[in-house]
């Protein structure tokens, strides 16, 4: 019977609708043909209104089971979450029980690494390898209670890369601020560090991307052209 099926709530934050509006016919489908599980789903085109929403559904104890959430989601106007990865990490810390799924067009694998070390998601797809089935698989698996990633994920996650190339918050901020114009005074008011460890961290940066010359923007475009920023 329908009404004894194990609910469980949803949240897809894309700022693409019709990319929303797939997953969400995947899922209806999937709700149409199954009975014994049954997703309830919200979505959000905007880390200002997935924030919103996960706020409501925390204090209506109604708090979403799953986030499946995009990474490159334009900056909050209302919020200092500047990306995916950041709103993922918000709603980690707003509800830890919550469970994520990350999608991506992204196919680094110095970059994945990095999402994957930072958000710790429970699933993780590139968006070339989703289909319906793709995607009710991974959502079943993760709210069942397991983590799953899709083959191609896999294989980029399995590259070797330098043991060295994680970048953590600081690094990462640094990187969004340069990109945004971002003088060292500006980093200084900005950045808990002092002007010589600010110094460093660009060095060490530059160091990590192959970088010769001394140039801001250099660093800037071959941090875009790995997708970190």
């Amino acid at each position: 019977m329908k009404n004894s099926r194990m609910k469980y709530n949803i949240l897809i934050i894309d700022d693409h609708p019709i990319i929303i509006e797939g997953y969400k016919n995947a899922i209806e489908y999937f709700n149409q043909t199954n009975s014994e599980i049954e997703f309830e789903v919200e979505s959000a085109t905007s880390i200002d209104i997935a924030i919103q929403k996960t706020k409501k559904s925390i204090s209506s104890n109604k708090v979403f089971d799953l986030v499946i959430l995009d990474i490159s989601l334009p900056e909050s106007k209302s919020f200092n979450i500047k990306s995916g990865e950041y709103l993922g990490i918000y709603i980690k810390n707003l509800a830890p029980k919550i469970k994520t799924i990350v999608i991506t067009a992204l196919n680094d694998n110095i970059r994945l690494v990095n999402i994957f070390s930072n958000l710790r998601p429970q699933g993780l797809l590139i968006k070339s390898d989703i289909t319906g089935g793709e995607l009710i698989r991974a959502i079943k698996t993760v709210v069942e209670g397991s983590n799953h990633l899709s083959k191609s994920m896999v294989d980029l996650l399995h590259l070797k890369t330098s043991c060295d190339f994680k970048l953590d918050n600081l690094d990462l901020n640094i990187l969004i601020e340069l990109s945004n114009g971002a003088k060292m005074k500006d980093l200084q008011q900005i950045i808990p560090l002092t002007k010589s460890g600010i110094e460093k961290r660009k060095r060490n940066l530059k160091s990590k991307f192959k970088i010769l010359s001394n140039s801001d923007r250099d660093l800037v475009l071959a941090a875009k052209r790995k997708g970190f920023i």
